[in-house]
């Protein structure tokens, strides 16, 4: 009868991991090819490599890292610099925001003070690497990116708007959005289950991370006229200015939104970390429900919690979820921590 019992108990733990009752814990840590200057978007391939870009004035670069996961289990893995990008000189900006498509091609973007100029590229996947197309926009803030199809690459534009470019060559694939809602929206994310359009926010005098535009498609652009604003109260950046992103990301694999609590510069916040968050409903329905939040504070061999965050990137490799977190920590050390949603598969029965 005990073995029944404790059988029984072992398949309903079983069944709650199935369904991603366990939380993200620390992986590993990638260490930058220069761990002091301040990181943007981070993205992480289901191969295990990753790429970032760095948001510093004057000189920003785009890098990858070979073997993330699981090189950095064991230093196994090597970070080389793709481009570098010294258009931003003396405007304090920089690189912010980093995707890629299904066929490891990498798109990345830039802005400079007021927009001039902002920067938009394409490179080929590895090993090759090489510029695709590149775009240099006048008196356009692009503060976000995200490839909403295969023709298709979504551009967060002046805060509250997206233009929509082709991916093979970076033109207009369609007439950009209307304005939406408040400002000042950055990162955005598809979710790919109803189609809404996630936008990280900062700033305009509210402390809120999230707003959510809704109504259209991949395949009908021009219905994206609706706004769900001021989501996710109390995270995020209260400042107009704000930092280079507030990152935020969709996992497409467990329909989850994970978005950093940033910094606030206007209060004396002392919380930030990264939050997961499950999500019902859509458009004007959207209830996002907080299912964990990690600030590094248990991570080993070092001092308290980040400092900020900087990029999010979530990916399922080898079978297991992963979340890529570009991130600061103690003064002014910058790093990409890894974290894993560990499963209870018979891999991992050597826990218990």
């Amino acid at each position: 009868m005990k073995r029944k019992l404790f059988m029984c108990l072992l398949l309903l733990a079983l069944a709650g991991t199935a369904l991603g009752a366990i939380d993200y814990v620390y992986y590993g840590t990638v260490v930058p090819f220069d761990p002091t200057k301040e990181l943007g978007g981070v993205a992480l391939k289901s191969n295990g490599d990753l790429y970032y870009v760095t948001f510093t004035n004057p000189n920003s670069n785009l890098a990858y890292v070979a073997n993330a996961i699981p090189g950095v289990k064991t230093s196994a893995y090597t970070v080389t610099i793709i481009s570098t990008e010294t258009g931003f000189a003396d405007e304090g900006r920089g690189l912010n925001d980093i995707d890629l498509d299904s066929a490891g091609n990498i798109y990345i973007c830039g802005t400079a003070a007021s927009g001039n100029p902002s920067v938009l590229k394409k490179f080929s996947a590895a090993p090759a690497h090489s510029l695709v197309w590149s775009q240099s926009i006048s008196d356009v803030r692009i503060n976000g990116i995200d490839v909403i199809s295969a023709d298709i690459l979504a551009v967060g534009i002046n805060f509250n708007a997206l233009a929509w470019k082709n991916t093979s060559d970076g033109t207009q694939y369609a007439a950009n959005s209307g304005v939406f809602g408040d400002l000042y929206g950055r990162t955005i994310a598809l979710n790919t289950t109803n189609n809404d359009i996630y936008m990280g926010r900062n700033g305009n005098g509210t402390l809120d991370g999230l707003k959510v535009i809704y109504g259209g498609s991949p395949t009908n652009l021009s219905v994206y006229t609706n706004v769900l604003d001021h989501q996710l109260a109390t995270i995020g950046d209260s400042y107009i200015y704000g930092f280079a992103m507030e990152p935020i990301d969709y996992d497409t694999n467990n329909n989850q939104l994970i978005a950093a609590d940033v910094l606030d510069e206007m209060s004396a916040d002392a919380i930030q970390g990264v939050r997961i968050y499950s999500i019902t409903g859509s458009g004007a329905s959207t209830v996002f429900a907080q299912l964990q939040f990690f600030d590094g504070s248990t991570i080993p061999d070092r001092t308290g919690q980040y400092i900020n965050v900087y990029g999010v990137s979530s990916n399922r490799v080898g079978g297991k979820d992963y979340l890529a977190l570009a991130i600061g920590y103690g003064a002014t050390t910058y790093a990409i921590d890894i974290l894993v949603r560990p499963s209870a598969g018979l891999g991992d029965w050597d826990m218990y």
